[in-house]
């Protein structure tokens, strides 16, 4: 999967940054302590779900 910024650009790539923004604050502001979350930048699809095995124990 590509990266928002080699699929978008102009306009697009910041009305998708913008939106990225906003839910990462609303999830920070809303979201219950024990949520987990994960940086994906630059991971592949492999890593994240070894990330995410790892994180309820089933790996």
């Amino acid at each position: 999967m590509a990266l928002p910024r080699t699929r978008e650009s102009g306009v697009g790539l910041e009305q998708h940054l913008a939106r990225s923004r906003l839910s990462a604050a609303r999830l920070d502001q809303e979201a219950p302590d024990d949520t987990h979350r994960l940086s994906t930048d630059g991971l592949t699809v492999d890593h994240i779900a070894g990330k995410l095995l790892s994180l309820i124990d089933w790996a």
